[in-house]
């Protein structure tokens, strides 16, 4: 399994590909999660309230009638508020709905930017990571791919972000038993919707499903990391480790490399005790 390299800033030790990628999915299936549960508040209407609560100038027998016919026709169990002045006063409920969808686009947007950083190159960047080619080329740098479907998940989260600013205000700014900002609520929470439905089934097909590790390239990071060097404190010591790496620094090459020539350490020592440090301890401290 391919390991990525890290600079010390980012991590103090080497993960593999299939551990940082566990942990993209591991958000995205918690994601689903509370989005799957919060849109339950959805299913509480205030209909039959009329206009403040009080059931004022609906039939009888209109609330049991509208509540059975939209159960059957959407196959969900849509229901009453439990205070129908509630219901027609406050717009938390969808407020919440609002707030589940903009953290679940900010999080699929922090997972572009590690994509975007991680397949930067192919020269100067990381370059571990080889996404999908969705465009010809950059059309001032010929041949130059640009990392598109990344930074469209950041601009819908930017453009999301705002829609539940305004779904925020409108819900705040309600007035006594009424509040006069439904559409604006209903008009952001509805393109919020659309635009993370959309935007996550394409980078999917189109971008998380192509993704490849350039291996090499990994592994040349990696091994010029001085974030490896918490790897051999247990065999060389803390003192020792720290003097290679200042002396790596001041050399301007990898302190792996300094510590094979002086005999500390082979190659086979450096490939197997990263073997070791990247599983998971599951009983550890």
């Amino acid at each position: 399994m391919l390991r990525i390299g890290r600079t010390c800033m980012q991590a103090a030790q080497p993960m593999r590909l299939g551990q940082a990628f566990g942990g993209y999915a591991s958000v995205v299936r918690r994601l689903s999660a509370k989005l799957s549960t919060v849109r339950e508040d959805l299913l509480v209407l205030p209909l039959g309230g009329t206009a403040i609560g009080t059931g004022l100038g609906a039939v009888p027998g209109y609330r049991r009638a509208v509540y059975a016919h939209l159960a059957q026709v959407l196959a969900a169990a849509v229901r009453p508020g439990n205070d129908m002045f509630d219901a027609m006063q406050n717009a938390d409920a969808l407020a919440r709905v609002s707030s589940e969808i903009r953290i679940a686009a900010e999080v699929m947007a922090k997972i572009s930017s590690d994509l975007i950083v991680l397949s930067s190159g192919p020269n100067t960047g990381l370059g571990e990571l080889r996404l999908p080619t969705v465009q010809p080329g950059s059309s001032s740098m010929p041949g130059k791919i640009n990392p598109v479907l990344p930074m469209m998940i950041q601009q819908v989260a930017f453009a999301i972000v705002g829609n539940d600013a305004a779904v925020s205000l409108s819900a705040l700014n309600g007035q006594l038993e009424i509040n006069h900002f439904e559409p604006v609520i209903a008009s952001r929470l509805f393109d919020s919707i659309d635009l993370l439905t959309r935007s996550e089934r394409i980078f999917a097909d189109r971008c998380i499903a192509g993704i490849e590790a350039d291996r090499e390239r990994s592994l040349t990071n990696l091994m010029r990391s001085s974030a490896l060097a918490t790897v051999f404190v247990p065999r060389l010591g803390y003192a020792q480790v720290s003097k290679l790496v200042h002396r790596a620094a001041a050399e301007r090459r990898p302190f792996i490399e300094i510590a094979i020539e002086r005999g500390l350490l082979n190659k086979d020592d450096v490939l197997q005790m990263l073997r070791e440090s990247t599983h998971y301890r599951e009983n550890a401290a």
